[in-house]
């Protein structure tokens, strides 16, 4: 982030000067620090991107135009190519090509600093997966549920454990391994909504026939539970 800080400042005409990384005498506003000064650098409309794309656990080219319209943010392909090009901005192994996902840290910075841009990222994607989501795409339903739970965490997880109860009953186990891929983004606030969740991950597996892994849910949600 801090070579990010300098090569944008270059590309935008000046230079860093070496005072102005000093220590940060907190190091829980490190990461608030060096956000604020690699903004300085950049143009508006990127600074915004960065912001909104912090919401997104992976993007393409059509949802960084569909998040920026509506967010009424500018944009452009030059905004774009240049955003990608950030050390921060990698690859999504998961999605296939063409696919990027801001770096876990970064994510975790905008998260942890309430970051207004961020939220009205989550607030659009939320609605947007849900539509997705009614017209069959099954992924969009994964999605819509991660940023709900970014909004508010108890209706995340509720929104969580309904999916999977309807996933499990129409036996769509793809939907399912799909939520279940959410389960390091999701923290249940309270012990009776982690062993809720462990339980339907054990179902799941059992419903498969994977005894040796629903047991192994099922023996965490018994501790959950306890």
């Amino acid at each position: 982030l801090c070579a990010d800080i300098v090569l944008a400042a270059r590309k935008s005409g000046q230079e860093v000067v070496p005072e102005e990384f000093r220590e940060v005498p907190d190091v829980a506003l490190k990461g608030k620090e060096l956000m604020d000064r690699l903004r300085k650098y950049v143009d508006r409309s990127t600074a915004y991107a960065i912001s909104a794309l912090s919401a997104c656990r992976s993007f393409d080219k059509d949802l960084y135009v569909n998040l920026m319209e509506g967010l009424k943010l500018s944009f452009s392909k030059e905004s774009f190519d240049y955003l990608i090009e950030f050390s921060f901005v990698w690859d999504s192994e998961e999605r296939g090509q063409g696919w990027y996902r801001i770096h876990d840290l970064m994510r975790r910075i905008a998260h942890q600093q309430e970051d207004e841009t961020t939220l009205e990222a989550h607030r659009f994607l939320a609605e947007y997966y849900r539509l997705r989501g009614e017209q069959g795409d099954v992924t969009a339903i994964a999605e819509k549920v991660y940023h709900a739970y970014r909004l508010d965490s108890a209706d995340g997880v509720n929104q969580w454990l309904d999916e999977m109860d309807r996933a499990l009953e129409l036996s769509k186990y793809g939907l399912c391994r799909l939520l279940i891929g959410l389960h390091d983004d999701l923290m249940p606030s309270s012990n009776m909504d982690r062993g809720r969740m462990l339980t339907q991950e054990g179902n799941y597996y059992a419903a498969l026939s994977l005894s040796e892994n629903a047991l192994i849910e099922y023996r965490e949600a018994i501790a959950a539970y306890d």
